[in-house]
């Protein structure tokens, strides 16, 4: 079988090639979305992104270390004293946000959408370079012919950059869905890697943070970790006796271990743990009723739309032609030895089972998850890149050498990969040709609206202050509040503030703000106007922001009931 014992002229060539013509398509996908790279909408999962800015600038303005980590919902303000008081995120580990708040650090500048924008293309570009550099070295082990490896390895390259649910969802959303894609990439390629060498202590290391980010990001990581798991296990690259595979399991496990424990701690110190049991019973869809339509929308819907009916069938028949290798390497491993062409089946069927039973097995294991969500189907580019184009053709080839040319020929040698690549990519390219344009469907219209309010409400409020509105209103959603760093409550008189501030018991020293968007003001009453007319007013265009302190609204709330007794309303001259 041939390997790469050490890096070659042509390995070199060839691998500085793969990352060019990457580079270059990649320029291209970051051409044709850059008119779409604008402010945050409260459409197609963009609160996702929204929510990593949130969270991230939490991190950001009160320190990570401060917040033990956690992803809360609404940002430090007087009116929320405590962790738990600002509604604790439970349903995933905080390794998402990890990333946009180092970036921020280096930086030194403060989390946005334009910084989680362009992390999240940096990140499609490696994962399609990383995904190349996967077929283009495992194929290297079984020709001598590296024209051949690179002529596979443009296939993952095509399919990534330029499918349109990536081209969409690794620009505009980002979150543990789309972070996780890069750790398990990155998987894959180490664990391509290590085929070369089984004992890499380089490669064994690098695997462990990767899981160990990987298990802190998206739970697709412990479906992935349990099919490296039995890869391993049923490969004999565990060992052979009992005491030796115990050792490395324990090993192999430790990541996951350690990445959940450390949440679960997270989790203890801030009183989240029952609700991360609700939330996880309700993604499992244990918690109601389980729709009975899950294929129409999961496959017919979201996959479909970013696929095509074509990407679906492409995707249940790999699942089909995978679990038929792997019925015949089960079948036949004791009496094939180490025959070259079943090995070959062997680590194709072992790889693509790496990169496509984990998708299966979390779709159908977060059943609400899946459901609601579209973007769930967003896991299924990295086994599309990679399984139905190289990895299955190479193995139903490989078996069909095991049965038809084992004998007559020698020296590992398979004349099918001399023509196959050509067709693979043809087939591939045509495919990406029907469904490349489709990506425009995805990106919604530029709406400016919540940047301009929000960034006016972040810039002239601090911690002290509670904003209401008598015509907007900012409550959990994260895309305006992303932009705010505060809630608005609406209310409809003053007496609502004093209302809700007895009710929340809010204890210090506070200022009240009352936030008027000029366009949608002219409903207020003659009175009102001149009430606020009386207040310190910020203003900014057709957005003004009217303050008073703690004590001057205590004493102005007695002259305000006191009028509102006698049938009217004071005036700030009443205070």
């Amino acid at each position: 079988m041939s390997r790469l014992h050490s890096i070659n002229k042509q390995v070199i060539f060839f691998s500085v090639l793969i990352f060019l013509l990457n580079l270059s398509v990649f320029y291209y996908t970051v051409k044709i979305r850059e008119p779409f790279a604008t402010p945050l909408c409260d459409d197609r999962h963009q609160s996702l992104t929204a929510g990593t800015v949130l969270l991230a600038r939490h991190w950001y303005r009160e320190g990570a270390m401060n917040m033990r980590f956690a992803m809360v919902r609404n940002p430090g303000s007087i009116e929320f004293p405590d962790l738990n008081s600002r509604g604790i995120c439970s349903t995933y580990p905080p390794g998402a946000v990890m990333p946009v708040y180092l970036l921020s650090r280096i930086s030194h500048n403060e989390p946005s959408p334009r910084m989680v924008y362009s992390y999240n293309l940096f990140s499609h570009f490696l994962i399609s370079l990383l995904l190349s550099l996967t077929v283009f070295f495992f194929i290297s082990r079984l020709t001598s012919k590296y024209s051949v490896s690179f002529l596979l390895s443009l296939i993952p390259m095509l399919l990534e950059l330029l499918s349109p649910m990536p081209l969409y969802y690794q620009q505009n959303v980002f979150f543990a869905d789309q972070a996780v894609l890069l750790p398990f990439a990155l998987v894959i390629f180490l664990e391509t890697l290590r085929m070369y060498k089984t004992q890499n202590y380089v490669i064994d290391a690098l695997l462990w943070l990767v899981m160990f980010y990987g298990i802190l990001t998206d739970w697709l990581f412990v479906f992935i970790g349990l099919i490296l798991f039995l890869k391993r296990l049923l490969n004999g690259e565990l060992g052979h006796d009992l005491r030796r595979i115990m050792a490395n399991s324990f090993y192999f496990w430790s990541p996951f271990i350690a990445g959940l424990g450390l949440f679960l701690v997270q989790l203890y110190s801030i009183n989240a743990v029952t609700d991360l049991k609700t939330r996880g019973l309700l993604r499992l869809g244990l918690a109601g009723t389980r729709p009975d339509n899950f294929f129409q929308s999961f496959w017919l819907e979201y996959v479909k739309g970013g696929y095509l009916l074509a990407g679906v069938f492409i995707l249940w028949g790999s699942l089909a032609a995978l679990c038929c290798v792997l019925v015949f390497i089960l079948l036949n491993r004791k009496r094939a030895g180490t025959d070259f062409y079943f090995r070959t089946a062997v680590e194709a069927a072992s790889l693509a089972a790496v990169a496509l039973l984990p998708c299966f097995l979390q779709v159908y294991t977060l059943f609400e998850h899946s459901y609601y969500h579209e973007y769930a189907a967003l896991k299924f580019s990295i086994p599309m890149a990679i399984v139905p184009f190289v990895l299955i053709p190479v193995s139903l080839i490989a078996i069909f050498y095991y049965y038809y040319g084992g004998k007559k020929l020698s020296g590992g040698n398979m004349p099918a990969l001399k023509f196959a690549p050509y067709l693979l990519l043809v087939l591939a390219g045509f495919y990406v040709f029907l469904i490349h344009g489709r990506f425009v469907y995805y990106f919604p219209g530029a709406d400016n609206s919540y940047k301009t309010v929000g960034e006016f409400i972040d810039k002239n409020t601090g911690y002290k202050d509670i904003v209401f509105s008598f015509t907007d209103e900012i409550d959990g959603n994260p895309v305006p509040l992303s932009y705010s760093m505060k809630r608005v409550y609406k209310i409809k008189n003053i007496s609502d503030i004093a209302t809700f501030m007895n009710d929340r018991k809010i204890k210090g020293d506070y200022v009240i703000d009352i936030f008027q968007s000029g366009k949608r003001s002219d409903n207020l009453s003659p009175a009102m106007t001149k009430i606020l007319s009386g207040w310190p007013e910020i203003k900014s265009g057709d957005m003004k922001l009217y303050r008073i302190s703690k004590e001057d609204f205590n004493l102005f709330k007695q002259g305000y009931y006191s009028n509102e007794n006698g049938g009217g309303e004071t005036r700030r001259g009443a205070l």
